[in-house]
């Protein structure tokens, strides 16, 4: 766990020392309870309007624009602390956790605690956690090349460079199919086993209108990603299977797709 976890610090930061990765871990590991200022009821009966103080661990107001130093640095410790294998293993945000920060390292749930009005803002959030190298694709390059170190040297080679580069070479030279995404950004499963794929969670109250918005939006993201040729194949069928004229997605469909058929 800990060879993996230097593996990913090291590949996707500056960190080249080992003493910059036991910083970095000591760092995480070393979080300690801070005071949040959260307002209530009371507060707002108050006429100086002052805020109550709560003790928390990991708590943190992202939407917080005065920061200073110390607070931003426990932004980052809290966010790096949930890209490792310690905890928290559980991380709630509003919608200003959707955009642009990584929470792939170690999580491949994501659930939706609602349902945005804007389903490229459906996109985005499930984006956080589907990306490069992520725990998805490690899980699914291990269960199936995992094997193939038993009969290869290191030579020296860190274990997890040498599970991509087995995997490159296998994916590459398939006949069906090249991919530059393969195998950091996708990888299909083994054909004897079951793929680990990200787990979308959403809660739907039974009878709700947001039932019918939910399958809506997936119908939307369905064609958006056609469109830019990488589907989530479960969506891409179940609209195929209500679209009798399937010759209109071809025109309709801007071939940006990385992958290139050669049968």
């Amino acid at each position: 766990m800990v060879d993996e976890y230097f593996y990913l610090l090291k590949d996707s930061s500056s960190i080249s020392t080992a003493e910059e990765l036991a910083s970095t871990v000591a760092e995480i590991l070393s979080i300690r309870p801070s005071m949040l200022e959260v307002a209530t009821i009371s507060n707002l009966k108050n006429a100086e309007n002052s805020k109550s103080r709560i003790r928390t661990h990991y708590a943190l107001d992202f939407g917080e624009q005065k920061l200073t130093t110390a607070r931003a640095n426990r932004q980052v410790n809290v966010r790096e602390a949930f890209n490792s294998p310690f905890r928290p293993f559980v991380l709630a945000s509003t919608s200003i956790g959707q955009e642009g920060l990584d929470f792939h390292f170690y999580c491949k749930k994501i659930v939706h605690w609602n349902l945005p009005g804007n389903p490229i803002d459906f996109e985005q959030r499930e984006g956080r956690i589907h990306r490069y190298k992520g725990h998805v694709i490690r899980l699914n390059i291990v269960q199936k090349f995992v094997s193939e170190l038993m009969y290869s040297d290191l030579n020296g080679n860190i274990l997890w460079d040498k599970l991509f580069n087995i995997a490159y070479e296998k994916e590459k030279g398939s006949a069906d199919f090249e991919c530059d995404l393969v195998p950091c950004w996708h990888l299909e499963p083994s054909k004897n086993t079951e793929e680990i794929s990200i787990d979308r969670i959403v809660p739907l109250y039974p009878f709700s209108k947001d039932i019918d918005k939910y399958y809506d939006m997936l119908k939307v993201l369905a064609y958006y990603r056609f469109t830019f040729g990488q589907p989530r194949q479960e969506e891409l069928i179940q609209i195929l299977a209500k679209n009798s004229d399937y010759s209109i997605l071809n025109k309709l469909m801007i071939n940006l797709s990385p992958i290139k058929k050669t049968r």
